[in-house]
């Protein structure tokens, strides 16, 4: 069972917890994070989802996932990049790009530089079934598609328009 600390719309915590699964009462948020892993070339290391996501069979997407009840944004990230994609990140290697709202989400957008080859990474087989790197090209045509998850951020519109 999985409890997340409850958000008012501002992002401040209301002092209740939820339990994850059961719909939240309106009014409450809870919060996501999500990491785009990037190269010095400019390509995204993005993930196949071993599970669906909303309406999505087994989508591409960037790393993300939900912030435990008493844990911050930024080791949430730390802790879904590293389980998710094996990658370890220290706190100060994550750059915050904004938060944003949408349904019962906020969600906390960061950007980590990393340089490996995604085929020596040893991801989570029960999470991910597999990764790649992309170049925007690629990623736009992915979101057009419907291949890869888009959690409607302005940063993933900016990258689509390649306009960082």
């Amino acid at each position: 069972m999985e409890l997340w600390d409850v958000y008012d719309k501002e992002g401040n915590k209301t002092g209740k917890t939820h339990t994850r699964g059961v719909p939240l009462s309106p009014g409450d948020y809870h919060l996501v994070v999500e990491n785009w892993i990037r190269n010095d070339k400019g390509h995204y290391l993005i993930q196949k989802r071993n599970k669906p996501l909303r309406d999505y069979v087994n989508p591409w997407s960037s790393t993300a996932g939900s912030v435990v009840a008493g844990e911050s944004s930024i080791i949430a990230v730390q802790r879904e990049t590293e389980e998710e994609m094996g990658l370890f990140f220290s706190p100060s290697q994550f750059s915050f790009k904004g938060r944003h709202r949408f349904d019962d989400t906020l969600m906390d957008v960061y950007e980590s530089l990393w340089n490996g080859d995604s085929e020596a990474l040893n991801f989570d087989p029960e999470e991910v079934s597999a990764v790649k790197w992309v170049k925007i090209d690629e990623l736009q045509k992915m979101v057009q598609t419907g291949e890869f998850y888009s959690h409607r951020t302005p940063y993933l519109e900016r990258l689509l328009k390649n306009d960082q």
